[in-house]
């Protein structure tokens, strides 16, 4: 679980007590206090990237977030067949078992 800030906290509790009545925070005001821990955990990695110059950080935006620029993360694979594995299922596949 993680943390909020303390600000947030702070906004969802007056939503709670309005008027001296308490008030259950509807999920529009749950959701909103999500979005504005997104919004702080987007401004730290960009600061991150462009500020502190960090390579991890601008490697996995670019990733994520410049996909349609062509920075994406391919895997090649180098696939070599093996002669004499080919020779020995054709060698197999000939002999027909003897009734």
């Amino acid at each position: 679980m993680f943390r909020r800030p303390v600000k947030s906290w702070a906004y969802l509790a007056i939503l709670c007590i309005v008027g001296g009545t308490k008030m259950t925070p509807s999920k529009k005001d749950w959701d909103n206090v999500a979005e504005e821990f997104y919004d702080n955990i987007e401004t730290a990695m960009f600061s991150k990237a462009t500020i502190d110059k960090d390579t991890t950080m601008l490697i996995w935006l670019s990733k994520t977030k410049m996909k349609h620029r062509g920075y994406v993360e391919k895997t090649e694979t180098d696939l070599t067949v093996n002669p004499f594995l080919e020779l020995m299922k054709a060698a197999t596949s000939d002999d027909k078992p003897q009734k």
